[in-house]
């Protein structure tokens, strides 16, 4: 469930064809609001929905969503967790380990965005 520098965790589940459920760990840490609305935002494109699509299941309206997407950080939780759920994803939180040292946290948050070193 964990790897690597321990943070938030976003765990994608996708329905598959011969698969009723398959979790994928995506290894993606969340820690502001720009970064939620970024995950939102490739789920929602992964899954080939419109913003209005997503805000029909969720039960908002677009530019709700339009805000989320943007990084909107007054956006209320519940809704934010509603359209996780329309989403298939799933939010574990989990201790942000820090290693005191700036140079190495900022290559391992640089590795954590992109897979790889830049």
């Amino acid at each position: 469930m964990h790897g690597g520098v321990n943070g938030t965790f976003v765990h994608y589940t996708r329905k598959c064809t011969n698969v009723p459920y398959r979790t994928l760990e995506a290894g993606m840490r969340v820690r502001t609001a720009r970064d939620l609305g970024a995950l939102i935002r490739d789920r929602r494109s992964t899954v080939g929905w419109s913003q209005q699509e997503l805000a029909d299941r969720c039960g908002v309206s677009k530019r709700w969503v339009v805000g989320v997407e943007a990084g909107k950080a007054g956006a209320q939780l519940g809704l934010v967790l509603r359209a996780l759920a329309a989403l298939n994803l799933e939010l574990a939180v989990g201790v942000a380990v820090r290693s005191g040292h700036d140079e190495l946290d900022a290559l391992l948050d640089a590795i954590d965005k992109t897979g790889h070193e830049d």
